[in-house]
């Protein structure tokens, strides 16, 4: 089950960006054995592209690729997924920031294009047989049964301004992004 609310905020110098918070829930319970597992990893598939391919005139629109998202955690640790000129994320972080501007920068991981972290299309043989990429958060088992294990974590989304994609020109162009989560590896097409 996914609820999903947007807001775009504004902190001074942190820029703009739009959070989406994601409550996820599973039923699957932990098992006693020695083999006993309390929690999974959350793996995603994601695509950014130009959604105006159908219109000849914009078939070059380009400002998809400065796209930047992450994802949050609790103790405001981040994954950030980057399509292009991932380089500039080397030295800094994402900040966990309230809405008064409050918070710390904290450790990112950063994953790029080149570990199939991003795909521009959902339909490509890349992309359906891919397992997905591990997005560093993971879900913990419900303990007994007819209860549920949460996840709450923040979907961050900005257009990265330090990318070379992210000019004048490009202003007003229309993008999407597909997310999809799954509990370990996404299964993939035979």
């Amino acid at each position: 089950i996914l609820d999903v609310t947007t807001s775009v905020t504004s902190n001074g110098t942190e820029g703009y960006y739009v959070d989406i918070p994601v409550h996820l829930r599973t039923t699957k319970v932990v098992t006693s054995g020695a083999t006993t597992e309390t929690e999974k990893a959350v793996y995603y598939k994601m695509v950014i592209n130009n959604n105006e391919d159908s219109d000849p005139a914009k078939t070059n629109n380009e400002l998809y690729k400065a796209v930047r998202v992450a994802f949050i955690k609790g103790d405001g640790t981040s994954t950030v997924i980057s399509g292009e000129n991932s380089q500039y994320y080397n030295t800094g972080a994402v900040s966990e920031v309230d809405g008064d501007g409050n918070g710390t920068k904290t450790a990112v991981t950063v994953k790029t294009s080149t570990n199939n972290a991003v795909y521009t299309d959902n339909t490509s043989t890349d992309y359906k047989n891919s397992s997905g990429c591990d997005s560093g958060l993971v879900i913990p088992y419900a303990t007994q049964a007819g209860q549920y294990g949460h996840l709450d974590f923040t979907v961050r989304v900005w257009l990265e301004g330090e990318s070379t994609y992210c000019f004048n020109n490009n202003a007003g162009q229309q993008w999407n992004i597909n997310l999809a989560f799954s509990m370990g590896a996404f299964e993939t097409t035979p």
